[in-house]
């Protein structure tokens, strides 16, 4: 069923028949509607296009039940747009809400995890126990640090740029 937007004058009608009228409009919101197809794969900070109706004032947006980090609302003629940059997202359902209520899309939008890569290191010699520092970018959902194939004895992501990692006892150049 096509849910559009309306004002209408508001009437009450009594069983003789009189209407009670009130002079000032009433405004329909219909919830928001996705309607384009499946967006592509997209991981964190990148933008996605969403097109549908009725997303004025849109107060959530989010990729498998993880907000959007940020997202914008461009209102058109046929049809609007949401820019929404994705943030630590998951795979799952695109989810719009608005003051009319909420939609998800009919497709699963599949969050990607970009490929971490390493700009440098520092120290670049040390014993067990010598924290390193390493730079670079993509540290998102890091499991494992490795020194030539030998577990880190542990490791913090300091941001998305770096993370500090301990050498092992049983540590390895690499």
């Amino acid at each position: 069923a096509l849910v559009t937007s309306d004002t209408a004058t508001i009437r009450v009608l009594i069983p003789n028949g009189t209407p009670a009228l009130y002079a000032q409009r009433f405004q329909f919101i219909g919830p928001p509607d996705i309607t384009n197809p499946p967006v592509p794969p997209a991981g964190p900070s990148q933008t996605v296009s969403i097109i549908g109706q009725r997303f004025a004032n849109a107060s959530f947006v989010s990729f498998g039940n993880v907000p959007a980090q940020s997202f914008s609302v461009r209102p058109g003629i046929a049809a609007d747009t949401i820019r929404a940059v994705v943030g630590r997202g998951a795979t799952g359902r695109i989810y719009v809400v608005t003051p009319g209520g909420i939609d998800s899309s009919d497709y699963t939008f599949t969050y990607q995890i970009p490929t971490p890569v390493i700009s440098n290191i520092s120290p670049t010699i040390g014993p067990t126990g010598t924290v390193v520092t390493i730079n670079g970018n993509n540290f998102i959902d890091v499991q494992t640090v490795r020194f030539g194939g030998v577990l880190a004895r542990s490791f913090t992501v300091v941001s998305p740029t770096q993370l500090q990692a301990v050498v092992s006892s049983s540590g390895a150049s690499g």
